[in-house]
């Protein structure tokens, strides 16, 4: 039996619970054969119906196999059990983490497999991006290369495309929906920001047109868009307007996708715009004569002084 005494994070003790508490009884389970690791004098939360709270639990191979009092599986040590002291430190079952963006591990990995033509996803190279008309040269030659049709929606994304804080600072204080006009004149376009897509993006002043036509009463109640010197969207969407940019990017098709994506690809949900919800407003940064703005100007819904349409 090793024992092992020194410090040891919460975390270590953590990953332990990625096992099933619950499928364990509190009593040690004898089968005869030792236990590889122990954790004792703890505190392991089982989280059964009444959240006992037991001293050691037991581990062989990938399953628990006790989990109750020191002394119940302390019986269960063996001469190659690993023996850690706890210290009182606490033992908790493993989390599921939900927080996974789908969306992006598709656009990174399958997209790269199956190219930007048939992901219709396209890349801006923020790692050349010196001013504002590179922007729009390379959002121009990418229409031209993939033969885009007039009228059809563009999606831009930006992860992982090399942006610094240069280009970052044209994206949010120089870079609007009219500077992607001049790129696509005859497309909509949307422009992810290098944060999740669902916290905010960029979209062409051709696209605020039909976003404002279809859902004006909708976004000008919400807000979440930032306006210009002049009180008119500037193209920056956050939630829950940009939902309702996302809905309108082209979607791949399931057959352009390779086989193990193919078939998972019709039970994806289609995600309906956020609902409303109390926000804070905050301040942002705005774009004033293609400078950082020299204040914070607070973002604000549009009142009777501003209508918050388009020009």
């Amino acid at each position: 039996m090793e024992t092992y005494r020194g410090n040891f994070s919460f975390y270590s003790l953590a990953l332990v619970g990625l096992l099933v508490f619950s499928a364990v009884s509190l009593v040690a389970q004898q089968s005869g054969q030792p236990a590889d690791v122990i954790f004792h004098n703890g505190k392991v939360l089982t989280v059964n119906q009444s959240f006992s709270i037991a001293e050691a639990i037991a581990v062989r191979g990938n399953q628990i196999v006790a989990v109750g009092t020191n002394q119940q599986v302390m019986a269960l040590s063996g001469p190659s059990t690993r023996v850690f002291d706890s210290k009182g430190k606490t033992v908790i079952p493993g989390k599921i983490n939900t927080h996974v963006h789908l969306n992006d591990d598709a656009e990174t990995n399958y997209g790269g497999m199956i190219g930007y033509d048939k992901m219709l996803v396209f890349p801006i190279n923020w790692s050349a991006v010196r001013s504002v008309d590179d922007v729009v040269s390379q959002i121009r030659l990418t229409i031209e290369k993939y033969q885009i049709k007039p009228g059809e929606w563009v999606f831009f994304a930006s992860r992982g495309s090399g942006m610094t804080a240069e280009s970052a600072r044209i994206m949010l204080g120089e870079l609007t929906g009219w500077d992607l006009d001049r790129g696509a004149p005859n497309n909509p376009v949307v422009m992810a920001m290098n944060w999740p897509n669902y916290n905010g993006l960029l979209v062409s002043n051709k696209a605020i047109q039909i976003l404002w036509a279809e859902n004006g009463d909708y976004i000008r109640k919400y807000g979440r868009f930032w306006i210009d010197s002049a009180g008119r969207p500037d193209g920056h969407l956050e939630q829950p307007a940009n939902r309702l940019a996302l809905d309108k990017t082209p979607k791949p098709r399931p057959e352009d996708f390779p086989a193990p994506t193919s078939r998972a690809a019709p039970r994806l949900p289609r995600l309906p715009p956020t609902p409303p919800a109390e926000l804070p407003l905050g301040p942002v940064r705005r774009p004033g004569q293609g400078r950082w703005a020299g204040s914070w100007p607070l973002r604000r819904p549009p009142t009777a002084g501003g209508s918050g349409m388009p020009a």
